[in-house]
């Protein structure tokens, strides 16, 4: 795998100078000095100390530690900044528990019916696509006073009463009055990530993050004369469930795991293609950001989708003439 840094000078730490740096699984000191340096992530003075054998003097500086070429002390995984793609524009949703529109318009998953209750009654979501929709259509009102935690998703599904069939064409509607032109030159690709990359996560192992010679066949197909950029739709998801599996957490582990396999995504995509890649990303609220990033998808010319519920939805909602 191609290497992050060639070298990295540490002017202010005595007795070091260029030291390489690359991708791999284990690091290896050697007389005194660090011969070979692999996957290694930093994050803070103590873990670089711990890789450093002592100085001349004993002596590392502040300074020295500040002035690592790019490295991203506090964030924990050194940002390459490939053809001007910058990996902290990507959104993360550390506990994004409740608004998720795939499994509560799926009815997937073992917590949709508690948390279609609150997206109902807690006035938080009260600008979002899924609450307009659920007042709209009165969508199983008579379930609405009820309390859910008492119930398993298996007994919500028997009490349900609204027609699943309207479910898709119904939200079509919602979504119609909210409409975002995407310029047909963009070619949008939805990029699932976040928990997908926890060992018990089995369900997201044909997603694309971690199926990249994949990816590059659903672009190549999708490509043509008239797509003059590609655009990454994605946020690092962790549903963070405290009520039922209490599992989907965000750790540091899973996010440098993530940040690594985005790296080696948007080098691939770079590699192949011939045009510029961007992230979506834009300044407003995370559940905001959720309700546009659909909206992208589902009336964008040029889509790619990943496997997920979400892109499920969308998949149906552009199958609708409406």
């Amino acid at each position: 795998m191609k290497s992050i840094f060639t070298s990295i000078d540490f002017p202010g730490i005595d007795g070091f100078h260029k030291r390489h740096i690359a991708h791999g699984p284990s690091g290896e000191k050697t007389g005194g000095t660090i011969k070979r340096l692999k996957g290694v992530v930093f994050r803070g003075e103590e873990s670089l100390i711990d890789f450093l054998e002592p100085c001349v003097d004993g002596r590392i500086t502040t300074d020295g530690l500040a002035q690592l070429s790019g490295m991203n002390i506090e964030h924990g995984y050194k940002n390459p900044n490939l053809n001007g793609v910058n990996l902290e524009d990507l959104r993360v949703f550390k506990t994004n528990s409740v608004y998720r529109i795939g499994d509560l318009l799926l009815h997937s998953g073992a917590r949709w019916h508690i948390d279609r209750q609150e997206i109902i009654s807690d006035q938080k979501y009260k600008d979002t696509l899924l609450h307009k929709y659920y007042h709209h259509f009165k969508v199983d009102e008579h379930m609405w006073d009820l309390e859910m935690r008492k119930f398993r998703f298996q007994q919500a599904r028997s009490l349900c009463k609204y027609p699943i069939k309207n479910t898709f064409s119904d939200f079509k509607f919602i979504t119609n009055q909210h409409r975002l032109a995407v310029p047909r030159s963009d070619l949008l690709v939805h990029i699932r990530s976040g928990d997908i990359v926890s060992p018990n996560c089995t369900s997201y192992t044909e997603c694309y993050l971690l199926n990249l010679d994949k990816l590059i066949e659903s672009i190549t197909e999708k490509m043509h004369s008239g797509i003059k950029r590609i655009v990454i739709i994605s946020a690092m998801h962790y549903g963070a469930d405290t009520i039922r599996c209490k599992r989907y957490y965000w750790t540091r582990e899973k996010h440098d795991t993530n940040l690594k396999l985005f790296d080696e995504l948007f080098e691939k995509i770079s590699n192949t293609f011939d045009v510029p890649i961007v992230i979506d990303s834009e300044k407003c609220s995370d559940l905001e950001f959720i309700d546009n990033q659909l909206l992208k998808l589902v009336y964008a010319d040029n889509v790619i989708l990943d496997a997920s519920g979400f892109s499920t939805v969308i998949e149906k909602l552009r199958s609708i003439d409406a």
